[in-house]
């Protein structure tokens, strides 16, 4: 469908500070996950057991939006992970595999665990009645007697590297999460890096980040409701990721001209060489979890239309 471009609001300073960059619900967000919490609390885990649950997502980094629904929970598994080698020295390696020995109890395992203990409360439970409680392709989706939460099952992902290639023992760790999709695809990411460079950010910027990044996805919905983009064209995901990557420069005072400084700062960038916001990963590429710079250059001019 051709829209006129009447159908598009004008952008006005004014639509920025007051509506697009203000943040979404925040206390049913919080009683969300707690709900999630005491529901596993409430479990008898076996022994082996040893997990975290916390926030992930727009809720806890600060960029939700009104109208935003699913809360992210991660349930990350501590006692058994996975680890990459692969930039030890082989003395390294040797020395880690003599101290540590293979699980014997695995993320499915828990995984059945997890879903056991969210069935007996929401569906066993008077809260909610029938089935409210569904294996999704990357979660569990549960609905809580507040806002929907999608719960993450993972484990603890550490990747290796050498302090000294000298010491067999001379090596640390950067902890992240993983595991597989019930389609095959395994997700490796790092949410406290993630969230630690995004208020870096926001302080770096004069607290004007998480605003924009806010503004930019009001500014996606607007587009996806007047059928200019396609719903799936712009994750918010990596929204926050590419406003990231601009230079603190950009985020002014004004929220029209940061925003227009930068769309020009992005539009002219080399996408490709771009790292998601934690600054570990590749954000364009052909894996399930990259995003595709076609996407994001027809995502940038959507945006500059709306300003222009």
């Amino acid at each position: 469908m051709t829209i006129l471009s009447s159908d598009l609001i004008t952008v006005t300073e004014s639509q920025l500070e007051n509506h697009w960059s203000n943040r979404g619900a925040v206390k049913t967000a919080k009683k969300t996950h707690k709900s999630v919490r005491h529901a596993l609390d409430q479990y008898d885990w076996p022994d082996w057991v040893r997990y975290k649950p916390f926030l992930q997502g727009s809720y806890k980094n600060h960029t939700n939006i009104h109208g935003d629904s699913d809360v992210d929970t991660v349930i990350r598994l501590d006692s058994v992970w996975r680890r990459d080698l692969s930039s030890l020295t082989e003395a390294q390696k040797r020395n880690y595999k003599q101290d540590h020995s293979s699980a014997l109890n695995s993320l499915d395992d828990f995984r059945e665990h997890v879903k056991k203990a969210l069935r007996a409360h929401y569906d066993e439970d008077t809260i909610l009645a029938d089935d409210h409680v569904t294996q999704k392709d990357k979660c569990i989706a549960v609905e809580t007697p507040y806002l929907d939460a999608d719960v993450v099952v993972c484990q603890e992902y550490r990747l290796y590297y050498s302090i000294d290639k000298s010491d067999p023992e001379g090596y640390d760790y950067i902890s992240g999460i993983t595991f597989d999709t019930q389609s095959g695809n395994r997700i490796i990411n790092f949410p406290r890096q993630h969230y630690q460079n995004g208020t870096d950010k926001h302080q770096s910027t004069n607290q004007r980040f998480k605003p924009m990044v806010r503004c930019f996805k009001n500014a996606r919905t607007h587009l996806v409701e007047k059928r200019e983009i396609p719903e799936d064209l712009a994750p918010s995901y990596f929204i926050e990721c590419l406003v990231y990557n601009a230079p603190d420069g950009c985020f002014k005072q004004s929220y029209r001209d940061s925003s227009e400084a930068i769309i020009n700062y992005l539009q002219d960038s080399r996408l490709r060489e771009m790292n998601t916001q934690d600054g570990m990963l590749r954000m364009f590429g052909n894996e399930e979890t990259q995003w595709s710079t076609q996407k994001a250059e027809r995502t940038l001019k959507a945006w500059n239309k709306l300003l222009s």
